[in-house]
This record gives structure tokens, sequence and C-alpha cells, in this order.
């Protein structure tokens, strides 16, 4: 049996499925984007509309402290997040 190809467009998400927040964005928000989008992280966007950072999961876990929720997403994002090369 051959395995069938996907096209990326039948693979990615848009519009709402993607979990983005706007820079100055509570945590808290962060932490119900990330929860119920399912993906482990959300993006931060600037004013213009274009990937600031991210916040994963393991961001959470190295920012974790009783006062995490009252930061902002500014403080915990990864700041211009790449993707892997190699």
């Amino acid at each position: 049996m051959v395995p069938q190809l996907l096209l990326v467009q039948e693979l990615a998400h848009d519009g709402e499925a993607i979990p983005l927040l706007p820079l100055g964005s509570p945590m808290g928000d962060a932490v119900i984007q990330m929860s119920s989008k399912g993906f482990g992280v959300v993006g931060i966007t600037d004013e213009a509309g274009k990937l600031a950072g991210v916040i994963t999961d393991g961001d959470l876990r190295r920012h974790m402290s009783h006062d995490l929720l009252l930061e902002t997403v500014d403080t915990v994002m990864s700041h211009s997040p790449q993707g892997h090369q190699g």
C-alpha cells in the first residue's frame, strides 16, 4: 500500500484555530489560549499583526511562580522565534 501524500493546506490551521494574542496580553489569557486550542504554544503578535514571539508549555514551566498570572506575555515570551535550522 502506498501512503497518500497530503497538501500543506490540508494539514495547516488557520483563522480562529491558531492560538494568537497581542503584545501586552495577560498571562492568564495565554494559558487559556494554549489549553483551549491544544497546541502547547501561543503566538504573540505585534501591532502590525506580525509574530513577535511565542510562549510554549516549557516557557510556562520555566517561569512558574506565584505571580505568573499577574505578568504580561511580553515578559514570558521567547522573542524573535525562529524555525529549526538543521
